[in-house]
């Protein structure tokens, strides 16, 4: 019995000196949590710097594309203005006219050219460009006049040269 007692003391003495140990270790430990604690604040630091860089980035495209778009717009807006400006001659309302096609007067060999805002007509072989009705139409009533709207010809064109004889 004596025997199982002082076993049982040399056990509990064994236990009380690695526990006193593993505290010492632990401090030990944790001088190198914090060590490990500096090197993560600075990779946190790196990860600061690397966000600031990557939101510095975003910030300049976003005002590099809100640049774009705004050319974009501009250049937009002059087409839009230059688009709308095509209006209606006051012969187009009785020919159900919209001035967005080219208008061809076959008798006499005459375009309506909205882009330009004026008349192309034939004169001694040559194509010539009036902004008003040509001399020799000015006694015709255009809303009484026969018309051909050039569907097939871009306002881009000159229709002059979709000409056929």
């Amino acid at each position: 019995m004596k025997r199982i007692v002082v076993l049982g003391l040399a056990i509990a003495g064994l236990w009380m000196a690695s526990t006193v140990e593993g505290y010492a270790q632990r401090r030990d430990r944790d001088d190198r949590d914090d060590r490990d604690h500096r090197k993560e604040y600075n990779k946190d630091r790196h990860y600061k710097d690397r966000d600031k860089d990557r939101k510095e980035y975003y910030k300049d495209l976003r005002k590099a594309d809100k640049e774009y778009h705004k050319d974009r717009y501009k250049a937009h807006k002059k087409y839009r203005k230059v688009a709308s400006r095509h209006h209606v001659p006051s012969w187009g309302n009785r020919h159900n006219y919209h001035g967005d096609r080219h208008v061809y007067f076959k008798e006499y060999k005459t375009y309506y050219d909205p882009r330009r805002e004026g008349y192309v007509y034939l004169d001694g072989g040559r194509w010539l460009f009036s902004p008003s009705v040509p001399k020799f139409m000015l006694n015709v009533d255009l809303g009484r006049a026969q018309i051909q709207i050039m569907q097939d010809i871009p306002l881009t064109v000159r229709p002059e040269v979709y000409y056929r004889r």
